[in-house]
């Protein structure tokens, strides 16, 4: 997300998180300015009559952090948001519904208090239940190679892809090798200060193929720089 409006300069090897929204107007139809909490929830019901209910925020796309002040609604003009999913689950499960499926409900005040909005949606209208989650390309290669040892542990940087009492290991594609290099011997000395020099993890690669034509080149490249690194 916000991949587009990067310069290329700033872009980073990869993108691992992806953030769905979904753009949206707020609508005042009241004759004073209101204010709108960043936060609400929407029902329906699934193909087993069962309610779900899922809790949405609003996101700022250029900083791509959650809006933590109330957004204000004019009545001349309409506030344009971009909504993402927090957590979805069913009612029976502690996540609640709206007093009716098929609705949201959100919070706003104007100048005659406090208030709570339902918006009712049909079917075939583009509803925030079809938003989807974060979704993290970094999760399923953990899970392939990481079986019986601790990932995604972060000590205040990028998080660590496996760990266990012997290794630190980084996983990359290979024509990422230098960063994966790069990371697990950072990611070895923070674990190393983390630890207060108590426990030492030998930084290791796994380097996953790729389909592009230069990942031989790559390969020999790797080769060579890690035999001349090892002779120092």
């Amino acid at each position: 997300m916000g991949a587009d409006d990067t310069p290329t300069s700033r872009q980073g090897d990869e993108i691992f998180v992806h953030v769905p929204f979904l753009r949206s107007a707020l609508v005042n139809d009241g004759a004073s300015v209101a204010t709108v909490r960043p936060e609400f929830m929407c029902s329906q019901t699934d193909s087993d009559s069962k309610i779900i209910t899922g809790h949405f925020y609003f996101i700022d796309i250029k900083t791509q952090k959650k809006i933590l002040d109330d957004i204000e609604v004019d009545p001349k003009k309409p506030s344009f948001v971009n909504v993402a999913l927090r957590d979805m689950g069913p009612k029976d499960d502690g996540y609640g519904s709206t007093v009716e499926p098929n609705t949201c409900m959100l919070n706003y005040s104007d100048k005659y208090g406090a208030k709570i909005g339902t918006i009712k949606y049909t079917t075939g209208e583009t509803s925030p239940m079809e938003i989807g989650g974060v979704g993290d390309t970094r999760l399923p290669r953990r899970d392939m190679y990481c079986a019986g040892m601790a990932n995604g542990l972060s000590l205040g940087g990028e998080p660590i892809d496996c760990l266990n009492d012997r290794n630190l290991i980084a996983i990359e594609p290979i024509y990422l090798w230098e960063r994966a290099l790069e990371r697990a011997l950072k990611q070895s000395g923070e674990f190393r200060q983390f630890t207060q020099g108590t426990a030492t993890c030998i930084p290791g690669l796994i380097l996953q193929d790729c389909s592009e034509g230069n990942c031989e080149q790559k390969v020999q490249e790797m080769t060579n720089a890690l035999r001349h690194f090892t002779r120092m």
